[in-house]
């Protein structure tokens, strides 16, 4: 009986093939876009996808330069590469089927190869070992004429313009001298591109970055104006809220970051729950951003800081923001602030560092997100005694002159450890407009501004407790 002529074709698997493909990408100018050819007679581009890789060939449109890119077809070489390479800007490797320049594979060339390595010893490999050999094979081949020049080169201290960019891998700190300042500088490369400038002609320009505590700042920076970070020991001890609270915190966070901590309590799965997340909740200008922040001092560790209006409300996008901003922190062996009150479970468990929420609003907080919080602890108003100390605090930081009567009437009114920052900040601004030492009239003049009825004599005793 004969073949039926109608069979369908089988569907394509993604990576099905052992074995590349190079492609030409060429200007459209009908189209205005880039379209790939075959160099063979034109297929159908989604055949590319059976594939572990594709190597495309971009011609520039306009100066007709060629430019290699590989597209990554298999998922598990794709994941790889994201492992190798998870700290490069610019990789590019957050797509699901991701493309990047073939010269920065280059240079990962010994850290693919090592990867290879570990595996290299079992008798049978599996299809994504096959594929990172396959990628290793074709680098090596690609590359095998400029790592024969490079290796004769630098053996003699010299090296060509064309081969220049092959000596700056991504990621490695570059030492130079600032052209502004002429002063020596440290930078970590990100890429080079070659320009011409109308003085010097020909040059490689370098972008580099430098990272700093918040996470948002990247430049320049002069290695010679760089100090030892001056944290404060007594900023914890200074914070008015109550001592059984202070002390579970301290013991929580410094036990966390002790050495002999490091093999402490784990949760069942490996990996899972080694950190400690601390929920500060209440009302605002009660002491919760700076209980974080005064941790942060005592600890002598950088506080990196995420709010609600960094992250997105996208959950693919919040993922990976997420997950940036732990592995951030992880790196700087900071703590982490967040005011979220949305779903960041899975990447919480697996953070393996010191974690303060704050926010004015538990009850948003999901049951699930209740349950993997160590510690929560809340923060009420403060009550008279706990705003005299606040007051005496800021008031002792601006070197003011105010009797011990007027700061306990001040602080019978009713505000909140931010206001009564801001109220000696404005009286200090006035007194020193009139050239005088900030004194209670100048105090009273802020509260009168800000709208606060000033009480003509203490109405009720104060106590030691700190919140009514």
């Amino acid at each position: 009986m004969p073949k039926s002529s109608n069979l369908e074709p089988s569907p394509r698997i993604c990576a099905s093939k052992l074995a590349y493909k190079t492609v030409n990408e060429i200007w459209d100018h009908k189209e205005l876009i880039y379209k790939i050819f075959d160099s063979p007679p034109a297929q159908d581009v989604t055949e590319l996808d059976e594939f572990v890789f594709v190597i495309r060939k971009r011609i520039d449109r306009n100066t007709s330069e060629v430019t290699d890119y590989i597209d990554i077809k298999s998922p598990g070489l794709r994941d790889i590469l994201r492992m190798v390479l998870k700290d490069i800007r610019t990789a590019g490797l957050e797509s699901e089927k991701p493309a990047t320049e073939q010269n920065l594979l280059y240079h990962f060339l010994p850290d693919l190869k090592d990867y290879a390595g570990r595996n290299s010893e079992n008798e049978v490999l599996t299809d994504t070992e096959l594929h990172l050999n396959l990628l290793i094979q074709h680098l090596e081949d690609a590359y095998q004429s400029i790592s024969d020049q490079l290796d004769s080169l630098l053996s003699h201290g010299k090296i060509t313009w064309d081969l220049l960019s092959a000596l700056f891998k991504p990621g490695t700190l570059v030492f130079m001298v600032c052209p502004s300042t002429g002063l020596p500088r440290c930078v970590r490369y990100n890429f080079g591109e070659e320009k011409r400038t109308v003085r010097n002609g020909p040059c490689f320009h370098i972008n580099s970055q430098y990272f700093d505590f918040d996470g948002d700042a990247f430049g320049e920076f002069a290695v010679e104006y760089i100090e030892d970070i001056k944290f404060s020991d007594s900023a914890f001890d200074m914070l008015t809220i109550p001592e059984d609270k202070k002390k579970v915190i301290k013991s929580l966070t410094e036990s966390r970051v002790s050495a002999t901590n490091e093999a402490g309590f784990d949760d069942i799965i490996v990996g899972k729950g080694q950190g400690i997340i601390i929920c500060l909740h209440g009302p605002p200008g009660t002491g919760k951003t700076l209980t974080a922040e005064a941790m942060a001092e005592r600890l002598q560790r950088p506080l990196y800081s995420v709010s609600a209006g960094d992250l997105s409300t996208n959950a693919e996008e919040l993922d990976v923001q997420l997950t940036r901003a732990f592995r951030i922190a992880s790196d700087w062996k900071a703590l982490e602030r967040n005011r979220l009150v949305a779903t960041f479970l899975r990447t919480m468990e697996y953070y393996n560092g010191i974690f303060f929420l704050t926010t004015n609003m538990l009850e948003n907080f999901d049951e699930a997100i209740l349950d993997r919080i160590q510690l929560n602890l809340r923060y009420d108003n403060l009550n008279p005694s706990a705003r005299r100390k606040v007051f005496e605090h800021f008031l002792e930081e601006v070197k003011a002159c105010v009797a011990e009567t007027d700061i306990e009437i001040f602080a019978e009114i009713a505000l909140n450890g931010r206001q009564i920052k801001n109220i000696v900040k404005i009286a200090y601004n006035v007194a020193m407009c009139e050239n005088m030492t900030t004194r209670a009239n100048h105090i009273r003049t802020a509260l009168t501004a800000n709208g606060h009825s000033i009480p003509t004599q203490v109405t009720r005793l104060s106590d030691d407790t700190l919140y009514d």
